[in-house]
């Protein structure tokens, strides 16, 4: 079998799951769900060629053209997958902008299954010097006193991933850092060759996660909105997934040609406040 045979297949398949979706109606649908698709195609790409574990790197998974999980067009989303009894260290420049946050997670979304947050945490708690540095190791446990020390993140066995998060409330006046995460046993080697059985196992991780991706954001607005009525938005709280600091009120919306809803919210002591909207395919909009 050829080896890019799997991921041929996945893309008939995700195809199925597109016009087979349960609020697909009308040729309209299937275009904004197949042009979904050639996102979610992109993005598990890109997602595959910085898998490696043995010498990971941040990389911006979700953007414009890499649209998932309803993504806020004010963040910036960056990644980064780790493994088992390994160290870490992350350094990085904060910026200017509204919140910077850190997430450690375990497993990953599936149409069955949510990751488990194992850590989650933003600037307040880091050590940031005057010039605006910061740094902070994750790893296995090695003293009593981890879970205390702020500049050491212990990773839980089934750790899979880091998520780094930056917020803009006003993109003309505010500026992003930066951030570099490093393996710190693989400091100064380099990554093992390809070979044909890894390109083999490449391939089926890619279809895999082309037909998972698909399904886990169709499923994943029954986990977080439920039963809840059309055209009404839920009480604020904690936005799934673990995000300590975040929380978010959302609703599904159906609304006639000739027909607007208006939005009303007390303006808060927050560093951001936002709207977003998305389609039904849990993705945003164009953002302009």
């Amino acid at each position: 079998m050829a080896v890019t045979a799997p991921l041929a297949e996945a893309l008939a398949r995700a195809e199925e799951i597109i016009r087979s979706a349960p609020h697909v109606r009308t040729e309209a649908d299937v275009a904004e769900g197949l042009e979904y698709l050639l996102g979610t195609v992109r993005g598990v790409i890109e997602s595959g060629q910085h898998r490696g574990r043995s010498h990971p790197q941040l990389f911006q998974a979700t953007g414009p053209y890499t649209k998932m999980g309803l993504d806020n067009p004010d963040t910036l989303y960056f990644y980064a997958n780790l493994t088992d009894g390994a160290e870490y260290v992350v350094e990085g420049r904060r910026g200017t902008t509204a919140d910077l946050s850190f997430q450690v997670m375990a497993g990953t979304y599936s149409a069955d299954e949510r990751a488990a947050s194992h850590a989650a945490f933003d600037d307040r708690a880091l050590e940031i010097g005057a010039d605006g540095r910061y740094s902070f190791r994750l790893g296995p446990p090695r003293y009593d006193d981890d879970e205390g020390d702020p500049g050491y993140v212990v990773l839980r066995p089934g750790t899979s991933m880091i998520a780094v998060r930056e917020v803009f409330s006003d993109w003309s006046a505010e500026e992003a850092g930066s951030a570099i995460l490093r393996r710190v046993d693989a400091v100064g080697t380099a990554p093992e060759p390809v070979t044909l059985a890894g390109q083999e196992r490449f391939y089926a991780k890619l279809a895999e996660a082309l037909t998972g991706r698909l399904q886990t954001w169709l499923a994943f607005p029954g986990w977080f909105f439920g039963d809840q009525p059309r055209n009404t938005l839920g009480e604020p709280r904690r936005t799934p997934g673990g995000l300590t600091t975040q929380f978010s009120s959302a609703g599904v919306f159906e609304l006639e040609p000739d027909q607007a809803m208006i939005i009303s919210v007390p303006v808060a002591g927050v560093p951001y406040q936002g709207f977003q909207l998305g389609s039904m395919w849990y993705a945003s909009l164009e953002y302009v």
